[in-house]
């Protein structure tokens, strides 16, 4: 249910603006240290889109997004290593 739920973030982020949309961010924060390795892969993939593609304000919540992203690189799941390096190259 989370994976589909997390589907739907960039949807949702898209109608309420990144400006605007704190709780879910925090969520997305959140579900990138579950224990479900899908679940924190899904989390991570969200993040290049929601700073490429929207503008989210300076604060710390766009720091926590970013320190939580960079974390993952030692994620104990090879799957997320790779495409954190492959995101991280695009």
């Amino acid at each position: 249910l989370r994976l589909v739920v997390i589907a739907k973030f960039e949807s949702i982020i898209d109608v309420v603006s990144a400006a605007d949309a704190g709780p879910l961010l925090q969520i997305i924060a959140e579900l990138m240290n579950d224990q479900n390795w899908r679940v924190r892969h899904a989390a991570m993939m969200i993040l290049p889109t929601l700073f490429i593609d929207s503008s989210l304000p300076e604060g710390p919540m766009k720091k926590k997004l970013i320190t939580k992203f960079c974390e993952m690189c030692r994620d104990n799941v090879a799957l997320i290593r790779t495409d954190w390096v492959l995101t991280c190259s695009a």
